[in-house]
């Protein structure tokens, strides 16, 4: 923290990207795929804190979740071009 940079004044918007931003955590019967269930104690847990600090959400709806995958490979070939370690295309 002592090397952040400091703004003089608070901010007056500050944006976030995130998965879990903005969601609300299942009970426990409604989660389908086990392995949600840490996504789910997450969002119970610190992204509830978070969320409340939130006076407002803006939401930026895609057409198709198809666009996500294509951007996240989009990033994953970035990083394989550059030798870093990445996922595959499968």
């Amino acid at each position: 923290e002592s090397e952040w940079d400091r703004l003089p004044n608070a901010a007056d918007v500050v944006l976030l990207e995130g998965w879990c931003l903005g969601f609300s955590p299942l009970m426990e019967e409604e989660i389908r795929d086990p392995s949600l269930g840490p996504v789910n104690t997450y969002l119970e847990g610190d992204y509830r804190t978070l969320h409340r600090t939130m006076e407002a959400w803006v939401v930026i709806q895609i057409d198709s979740p198809k666009i996500v995958y294509r951007w996240r490979e989009q990033a994953e070939a970035a990083m394989r071009a550059e030798g870093r370690p990445a996922m595959t295309p499968e």
